[in-house]
């Protein structure tokens, strides 16, 4: 009896040192095979693009095009991944309307500027923060931006009546007007940059904030259709970058091929741990 009981905690062991496994996996797309076969050749993206010509799907990069429709020139599309060709083109994995991964042709399609850009062009100007902002802070409405200083409408950020944890800041940037924000890298599924002390309306749009085209490496020096005026498309849908659907990774469920291969791994240990107690009480 005690054998056997030796050989459930066995088990038990197992699944508890597995669980935190499948807590922090980054979503990774289920059945393409291009991926599966070019994971180290695929960076993870997680960002906003904006097509400034009718997109095509394709069903891997410079392969046959899916049946699906195009997506069209002025639409938001949010790239989960990116693989750059042999030829220098950018491609980027997407969800289509079926639910099943789509490559695109990023080449020509612009990326707004975002957080992640602000954080790259003005991180040698953060600092630490030694105080953090006490329940009193939040009685009134806090705001939410992608980065400090953008024009657009900030969201409200959620803390808790009870106030049972509240957002914590690891860095803050004073801008040029003397505006003091600080960073949400997470909190209750949010994040953003958060007015602290200062007044929104003296705060001006970071002077580095500049969209980016996308270079197509088969132009040859020749304008890609639609980026003519790619600055000023931009600037048309800047606020709509906003109000994209963006999933967040953490959330997204992981491949189930990580949690077929534990179950069976297993059982396997359980199965040949119950053969051996039972040969030797033979």
């Amino acid at each position: 009896m005690r054998k056997i009981f030796t050989v459930f905690l066995t088990v038990c062991l197992f699944f508890c040192l597995a669980g935190p496994v499948f807590a922090d996996v980054i979503w990774e797309p289920y059945g393409d095979s291009f991926y599966e076969s070019h994971r180290d050749e695929i960076d993870y993206e997680g960002r906003v693009y904006q097509a400034t010509h009718d997109l095509p799907l394709y069903k891997k990069p410079n392969g046959r095009e899916l049946s699906a429709d195009d997506i069209y020139a002025g639409n938001l599309i949010f790239v989960q991944y990116v693989f750059t060709d042999k030829f220098g083109a950018m491609w980027g994995l997407i969800d289509n309307a079926e639910q099943e991964s789509a490559w695109v042709d990023l080449s020509g399609c612009i990326r707004p500027y975002d957080r992640e850009d602000f954080r790259a062009d003005y991180q040698a100007e953060f600092q630490a923060v030694t105080t953090q902002p006490d329940v009193a802070f939040y009685e009134n409405t806090v705001l939410l931006y992608d980065y400090p200083g953008k024009d657009a409408e900030g969201t409200e950020l959620y803390v808790p009546n009870d106030a049972s944890y509240l957002p914590e800041y690891k860095h803050t940037y004073t801008d040029p007007a003397g505006n003091v924000w600080a960073e949400l890298m997470y909190y209750m599924a949010q994040d953003g940059w958060v007015l602290l002390s200062g007044d929104i309306i003296t705060a001006q749009v970071p002077d580095k904030a500049h969209d980016t085209v996308i270079p197509d490496p088969d132009a040859d020096n020749e304008t890609t259709p639609g980026t003519e005026n790619a600055e000023d498309t931009a600037a048309a849908v800047a606020d709509d970058v906003d109000s994209i659907d963006t999933p967040d990774p953490a959330e997204e469920s992981a491949s189930p091929v990580l949690p077929v291969i534990l179950v069976i791994a297993a059982a396997a240990v359980t199965a040949a741990v119950l053969l051996i107690f039972f040969r030797r009480k033979k």
